[in-house]
């Protein structure tokens, strides 16, 4: 469950603010902002403390990360252009320090989900919005929030070396979350890759 106090602290800030800040969208009706997560759009309501699909007959409610880290960008992202200049966590500054141990980016998983399974890869990334760019055997880039892509690189294994999976943000990543959300939102991508779900 998502700390109350980081509710409090969303319910709290000016709307006008959020949505020029997030790109998002606030309905006074619903008392809820929209927002687009990977080509989907969900309602997030600070009263009902819900992060929920749009428009949806099912209460459809995403995974702890993904609502953890929405929560998180609607209150810290910035109203900053992208650079267009990708970098690896472990780039950020003090990104070598927190990236390790039970920080370390959930590369492990999707290496061995899409080691050998370019298809599956890019038919999953495709789905949830994802773009093909260069990089590796085979890349993709997704528009997780409006102001914060990310950028998966795979490359497949072979008789040499194992498969490899490198996240990739933008430089302004950092800007928008701090280093734990940027952690928590490689969690929920991964979720949704190995899971098909957000």
């Amino acid at each position: 469950m998502i700390s109350k106090d980081l509710w409090i602290t969303l319910g709290g800030l000016d709307v006008c603010d959020v949505e020029r800040r997030s790109l998002s969208k606030y309905n006074p009706q619903t008392q809820s902002y929209r927002l687009r997560i990977l080509n989907r759009d969900y309602d997030i309501s600070p009263a009902k403390k819900s992060v929920r699909l749009a428009e949806s007959i099912l209460e459809q409610f995403p995974s702890f990360y993904v609502q953890l880290v929405t929560v998180n960008y609607l209150i810290g992202a910035k109203d900053l252009p992208l650079t267009g200049k990708w970098m690896a966590v472990t780039q950020f500054p003090s990104g070598p320090l927190f990236f390790r141990g039970s920080h370390k980016m959930p590369s492990d998983a999707l290496e061995k989900a899409f080691s050998h399974n370019e298809d599956d890869f890019s038919s999953l990334s495709l789905a949830y919005g994802g773009t093909k760019v260069d990089g590796g055997d085979c890349a993709f880039e997704f528009p997780f929030f409006p102001r914060l892509p990310v950028r998966l690189l795979l490359w497949l294994a072979d008789e040499e070396f194992p498969a490899r999976m490198v996240f990739l943000f933008d430089r302004t990543a950092d800007q928008h979350l701090q280093l734990d959300g940027l952690w928590a939102l490689g969690k929920a991508l991964a979720h949704v890759l190995l899971h098909k779900t957000l």
